[in-house]
Formats: structure tokens, C-alpha cells, sequence
């Protein structure tokens, strides 16, 4: 046995859903996503059009048979799904940036506030911090100017 079919094999031990890509229930799912969204969805984005290849969970699954069968699916190219959903896959989280600005992904460390990597710390809190030996301004105070010198009298 090759190294490749040595981890495959050990893959789907694993994990249960590598047998339900076998599914009838899969395989219809899969023809109705290539039927609707027939190319690459990240390629459009950069306003390349690429047939895709490969029908994507995203956000993935993670062995919940419900998600697997009835989850939110994305249709990309094989450099794509290679790339870029390997990458999340293998960090544990998307690093896609919604319209507002924010991570689409809930298990992002920027919206989860769990750290990002074993040992890594979470996500800043936002605003100023503070300064040893000077209390915060009384509410309804103006707030001094970013970047202003002090005022030499």
C-alpha cells in the first residue's frame, strides 16, 4: 500500500462522513449545487470565470450528519479548494471578511475570542489602553484628539 492509500484508509476509519460522499442522498445534492452554481465562486470575486470542480461544505461540516446533508455549500475550482479551504481547514477557522468589515466565520478568533493557535492569546478588546497611574475621563467628557501635542502653557 502507498503512503497516499495508508492515509486515505486511515481517513475514512476516522471519519464517518467520507462514507456518505457514496450516498445517493450526496450524490443528488451535489448534481442540484454544479446545476445551480456551475463555476468557482472565489474565482468570481476576482472576476475570473472558472468552471468549478469541487462542491465545498462551507462553513464545514465537522462530522454533523445534519450539516453534511442539509448545510450551506460552495462550488470552487480544484486550486481553490486546494488553497485556500485547505488552509481553513487546516488553521481551524476562514479568514473571509464579510461586507461589514467583520469575519464571516463564527469560529474566527475576532469573533469567537478564542485564542487562534495553541498558546496563542485572544483577540485585543478594542479602544485605548489604559495608562498605569491615570483614571479614565468622567463619562460625557470630550475625548482627547488622536495624535494632538499636548498643550504647552
Amino acid at each position: 500500500m502507498t503512503t497516499s492509500r495508508t492515509y486515505d484508509a486511515k481517513r475514512r476509519a476516522e471519519k464517518p462522513s467520507r462514507a456518505w460522499y457514496k450516498s445517493k442522498a450526496w450524490k443528488i445534492r451535489k448534481a442540484q449545487q454544479r446545476a445551480e452554481h456551475p463555476t468557482c465562486c472565489l474565482c468570481e470575486r476576482g472576476g475570473i470565470v472558472r468552471l468549478m470542480s469541487i462542491v465545498d461544505h462551507h462553513p464545514r461540516h465537522n462530522e454533523d450528519y445534519r450539516q453534511f446533508f442539509e448545510g450551506p455549500l460552495r462550488s470552487l475550482c480544484k486550486p481553490h479548494h486546494d488553497s485556500e479551504a485547505q488552509a481553513d481547514e487546516a488553521r481551524g477557522f476562514s479568514t473571509e471578511i464579510g461586507d461589514d468589515g467583520w469575519p464571516i466565520d463564527s469560529a474566527h478568533p475576532m469573533v469567537s475570542g478564542a485564542p487562534s493557535r495553541k498558546g496563542a492569546p485572544g483577540p485585543k478588546p478594542f479602544g485605548r489602553p489604559a495608562v498605569a497611574g491615570r483614571s479614565p475621563p468622567p463619562p460625557g467628557a470630550p475625548s482627547p484628539r488622536l495624535g494632538a501635542r499636548p498643550r504647552r502653557g
